[in-house]
């Protein structure tokens, strides 16, 4: 059998235990199979996780109910900075809003605070990076390029993006990050907790930015879950394990799978923050 076709099984046999579950009146209902707005930020990120991870929710929901809205159309995107790629935001449906710069959701003056910090202490400068943007004002609107004005930045239920590999991988900076791109990890993750966004999917590769990123999930109320995957259980030709944590903040359920992200671990709640780790080429 095909890894994809191994992939196909397991997505079926999860969401058929999903629907099962959720027919049979356990738990306070799965939000995953409700109809929500999408939002996707993009950093760079050579394997695609971030689609993948869009794409095999997606087809769980579908499979759950064929008439439901394909979850893959977002209501929104945003480029972490201008270096990512723009594959899910040049397939974007024309009511969906591309924002260009995710440098544009905090307020100016949090910004230029957080780009004087110098402190020489990687881990003590990404706390006072999360300090001072955890205290800033995130901006309600940003320059949409899709529509050429200002738009809303609302709401969505699931929010996916994936890490700038070079910048943030253990082979560049043997402390896991060193670089202000950071400080833009930093403002995707404090939009998102204080937005309350539902499910939350990001690949990060090891380093103490994710063991920091975990103390601050905690901080504000997630447990978490970590399952290993391999590259190749999921057809990705990377020659290194993977390490996913999973955020959760209330009584739902996490999705969660070894081979396709996700699956259906119950009586957990429900948000996710995937990242890599063993990042050893």
């Amino acid at each position: 059998m095909a890894e994809s076709d191994n992939v196909l099984v397991n997505l079926q046999r999860w969401a058929q235990h999903a629907v099962n579950h959720v027919k049979g009146g356990h738990g306070s209902g799965a939000l995953l199979w409700e109809t929500r707005p999408i939002g996707s930020s993009s950093m760079f990120s050579g394997t695609c996780y971030p689609e993948r991870a869009l794409a095999y929710i997606g087809a769980a929901r579908k499979m759950q109910d064929p008439t439901l809205k394909e979850l893959t159309e977002p209501l929104w995107t945003c480029e972490i900075d201008s270096k990512a790629r723009g594959s899910q935001r040049d397939s974007l449906p024309p009511t969906a809003c591309k924002f260009e710069n995710i440098e544009h959701f905090i307020s100016p003056k949090a910004l230029a605070e957080m780009k004087k910090v110098k402190i020489k202490h990687s881990t003590k400068r990404f706390q006072k990076w999360w300090g001072i943007a955890s205290k800033a004002t995130m901006c309600t609107h940003a320059y949409c390029s899709q529509h050429l004005r200002k738009c809303p930045i609302r709401d969505s239920f699931l929010d996916v993006t994936g890490s700038i590999c070079k910048s943030f991988s253990s082979l560049g900076n043997l402390e896991g990050e060193d670089s202000e791109n950071s400080i833009l990890l930093v403002i995707w993750m404090v939009f998102n907790f204080r937005r309350r966004t539902a499910i939350l999917t990001h690949e990060n590769v090891r380093g103490f930015v994710s063991q920091l990123i975990s103390d601050e999930a905690c901080k504000a109320g997630y447990n978490h879950v970590q399952a290993k995957c391999h590259p190749r259980d999921v057809g990705i030709p990377v020659g290194r394990p993977r390490k996913y944590f999973g955020f959760k903040k209330s009584n739902d359920h996490l999705v969660f799978s070894k081979y396709i992200y996700v699956y259906f671990y119950l009586w957990k709640p429900l948000i996710i923050y995937i990242c890599t780790a063993e990042s050893r080429i």
